[in-house]
């Protein structure tokens, strides 16, 4: 065993620790302080001749007091004043206050600390703890210290000033008239009280204060001051309530519950007995109090009770088979008993019985039983349950079309076993509360059996009451009505898909008499046309169709009736807002069937594609008028450049052919070169007309190859002595393509010669025409002045000739530059 050390050593064990150790008298003075005190207090202190207090300027003072009076409650405090030691001028103390109730001292424990974040430790240990405080001077009626938590205790933002009028806002109601008594009462009380009330957070919260008061009263015996400490005790306030409102609501169950609820030690003897038992036995609890059950159960049905007895203990709890019990006036009544084994507990020591009277359920099973044989002979579904809703009997009928057996059911609620995921709440809720206010039911619903194949109920139940009208069980009859219900479904959805065809699709659907009444219309008149259908019914059609349509509508509904189908008729029909819109009907005749009786018409609007329809005819119109234009202009140009040419080469040559003649028939000139001359004039005339008819004519390509037709026409363009054209083909002797690309190819080299002459100012050019594996390759080059491509746009010549190589799948290319001349490469593929 360890020694126990002299007080020597336990000086010098407290010496050697680097806090500071003092303790402190009810009176403030110190009367030990260790070696780490003594480095910190000044020497007054330390004989013991000043106050432990004056360590402290005065605006902490109240701060250590409150500390040491929050330290009587039990718990050490925290605190973290300044004051002056004797090693520095100024430093930071956090004190650990703790009360020795035994010896009536404190423990001072201080340790130096940074003074931020002391203080907002001793702040978290006081929120944490609910604790507070202010200082009351009853004579100003003011508070002169409060502590900085005090917001947080009763629930105020931080910049909120707390003051008395803040303090008794927040008191209950109930709590301040009897608050203000205590607080202000002067005389007869004691010089350390405590109270409790209640205050309301802002947001409604309550909360449970013990106020803790130490008074003060000045020379002439008069309350002056008081210390205020205020603890949020709500956690341990709203246990007990709700442990004081749990055993009342216990007694209350016990006391005025239907169920015998009792005690019963192992050998048999009552325990302890609830009040219930008067008025359902007629006996008081003390008259069963230490007498044996056994005595009062019926002897045929004591035998099978104990064997059921002896299984409670291993298994704790036991629902025994219902058995009978004597009540005071010598009565056998049939109980339902559960036994809950707590023998073990110290606070029960026994077994813990609950027991239900349920003779008249009894009797009228035993009555139901009876019947039973000829309900399982019955087709329909039978169950019987008790005034509780659990099931006491079903017969096979049930067992087949739910594929429970009876053992499966006993016991169970009955939506249990008829509940599905399709059954609304609101429909069992409605079951339940209809049989809780004794009322007979009659109800569909919509069942699952044990393997899950749905089937429909046709449920009615029936409350059963005995002579003095108490509600005894219920009996439920049930019929298969799966197959009506099936058929009524597959009608919804027929009905549900013909609405969503005719009556939210987009085609207005009308019926018209044989008299051009309208007998029927779709719901989607609405919002195609503005009327509600029934604006429309027995109205004649032709009143909304437009003037201009009527015939034609009418020789439409002549052909429906005469057998035809009226299919793509269009016409114009009259807005509710007097607008016409156009619409393309169909009909069919359904004059003989009786459910129809009439034409059903079939319009679809069609109103933006006639709209559409329209615009594109003026487009075409308009643009077929600038083709047309554009042709006449580009005639009318050739036929110009024709005139222009006839007129400056072929006119001109033919006169001086003319004026030679002349001069040597009238004798003028005898000489035979006039002759000579005017003959080479007049081939020369020939030639020029030969090339014009050249570029306005299209080879004859039927006859010619490409290669002919290129050298023909670069054989005519040389012959008019304003370009030098050399040909080159490589490839293309005897080649045979098809006549559009011919004609294609022939065209861009003509333009493209055309446009050397016209604007190139170039002497020669070139023509490279090669065929090599399935590629056509065109290059023309010349040696004129070209021209910048970036700069310069694109004229009709080039863009004609792009468009002819696109036309035909080739890949046309232009490279020119000042003073470079220019280039075009044209390529194809052709079939190998």
């Amino acid at each position: 065993m360890p020694k126990v050390p002299d007080p020597f050593m336990a000086d010098e064990m407290l010496d050697m620790i680097s806090d500071a150790l003092v303790v402190v008298q009810q009176d403030g003075m110190p009367v030990y302080c260790n070696s780490a005190a003594r480095m910190l207090l000044p020497e007054g202190v330390l004989l013991g001749a000043e106050n432990f207090y004056t360590l402290f300027p005065a605006q902490d003072q109240d701060k250590m007091l409150h500390a040491f009076k929050l330290a009587q409650l039990g718990n050490p405090v925290p605190v973290t004043p300044s004051f002056s030691s004797a090693q520095t001028s100024s430093q930071t103390i956090c004190w650990t206050v703790r009360w020795q109730p035994a010896k009536g001292v404190w423990y001072c424990i201080g340790r130096g600390i940074d003074a931020p974040a002391s203080g907002s430790r001793l702040q978290r240990s006081l929120c944490i703890t609910g604790v507070a405080g202010f200082d009351y001077d009853r004579l100003a009626d003011v508070f002169t210290y409060i502590s900085p938590n005090i917001n947080i205790l009763f629930g105020l933002p931080p910049a909120t000033t707390f003051d008395l009028a803040a303090f008794w806002e927040r008191v209950h109601p109930d709590d301040v008239e009897r608050m203000r008594g205590e607080l202000y009462a002067t005389e007869g009380q004691p010089a350390r009280t405590q109270h409790q009330y209640r205050i309301v957070h802002p947001d409604g919260r309550l909360v449970y204060i013990q106020h803790y008061r130490e008074l003060h009263y000045d020379a002439a015996g008069k309350h002056s001051r008081s210390e205020n400490t205020l603890q949020d005790v709500s956690s341990g306030m709203l246990s007990l309530q709700a442990l004081l409102k749990s055993e009342k609501r216990y007694r209350a169950l016990v006391s005025g519950g239907s169920d015998l609820v009792g005690i019963v030690a192992p050998q048999g003897q009552y325990i302890y007995v609830g009040a219930s038992v008067t008025h359902l036995l007629g006996y008081f609890p003390g008259e069963l109090v230490g007498r044996s059950a056994f005595e009062l159960i019926h002897p045929d049905d004591l035998p099978a009770l104990q064997q059921q007895l002896e299984k409670v203990l291993p298994e704790k709890s036991i629902r025994f088979a219902p058995y009978r019990f004597c009540n005071k006036a010598g009565e056998w009544r049939w109980m339902d008993t559960r036994v809950t084994n707590l023998v073990d507990d110290p606070d029960i020591n026994g077994l813990v019985v609950n027991s239900r009277d349920i003779t008249e359920e009894k009797i009228q099973t035993d009555k139901l039983h009876e019947l039973s044989l000829i309900a399982e002979k019955t087709s329909q579904a039978i169950l019987t349950t008790n005034h509780h809703h659990r099931i006491t009997w079903a017969n096979k009928a049930f067992c087949d079309i739910s594929g429970y057996s009876v053992e499966e059911v006993l016991g169970k609620m009955p939506q249990e076993l008829f509940s599905s995921a399709n059954t609304e709440v609101e429909q069992h809720d409605n079951i339940q509360l209809q049989l809780e206010l004794g009322q007979s039911l009659h109800q569909e619903l919509f069942c699952h059996s044990k393997d899950g194949k749905p089937y429909w109920m046709n449920l009615h139940i029936q409350p059963m009451y005995n002579e003095a009208r108490q509600q005894l069980q219920y009996i439920a009859i049930g019929k298969d009505i799966t197959q009506r219900k099936e058929a009524e479904a597959e009608l919804a959805r027929s009905e549900q898909k013909f609405k969503a065809l005719v009556q939210e699709g987009t085609d207005l659907i009308v019926i018209i008499d044989e008299v051009g009444n309208f007998t029927y219309c779709s719901d989607n008149v609405r919002k195609a046309m503005g009327y509600e259908a029934h604006e429309l019914l027995h109205k004649p059609l032709l009143q909304f169709i437009h003037p201009q349509d009527v015939e034609s509508t009418l020789a439409g509904i002549h052909r429906v009736k005469t057998g035809q189908q009226l299919q793509g008729v269009r016409h114009r029909f009259r807005r509710k807002d007097g607008q016409y819109v156009w619409l393309e009907s169909k009909g069919a005749n359904h004059y003989d069937n009786p459910l129809i009786g009439g034409m059903i018409v079939n319009a679809r609007d069609i109103d933006r594609q006639v709209e559409l329809q329209q615009k594109l005819d003026a487009a075409e119109r308009s643009k077929q008028k600038a083709i047309t234009s554009a042709v006449i202009k580009a005639q009318e140009s050739e036929r110009s450049k024709m005139g222009l040419e006839l007129h400056d080469n072929v006119n001109q040559v033919l006169t001086t052919v003319k004026l030679y003649n002349e001069m040597f028939l009238s004798g003028y000139c005898e000489d035979r070169s006039l002759l000579e001359r005017s003959s080479r004039y007049l081939q020369e005339c020939i030639n020029e007309i030969r090339s014009i008819s050249k570029r306005l004519s299209a080879p004859t390509l039927g006859k010619i190859t490409l290669h002919d037709s290129v050298h023909d026409l670069v054989e005519s363009i040389n012959l008019t002595n304003k370009l030098q054209i050399s040909f080159h083909p490589v490839g293309i002797f005897g080649l045979q393509i098809a006549e559009d690309m011919h004609l294609g190819i022939y065209r861009i080299i003509q333009e493209g010669l055309n446009n050397v002459i016209k604007y190139a100012q170039a002497g020669t050019a070139e023509i490279r025409l090669e065929f090599t594996d399935g590629l056509l390759q065109l290059v023309i080059t010349d040696d004129g002045k070209g021209f910048d491509t970036s700069t310069r746009s694109t004229g009709i010549g080039i863009t004609n000739m792009k468009t002819r190589a696109e036309s035909l799948n080739g890949i046309f290319q232009l490279r020119s530059a000042p003073g470079a001349g220019c280039t075009i490469e044209v390529s194809f593929c052709l079939p190998v």
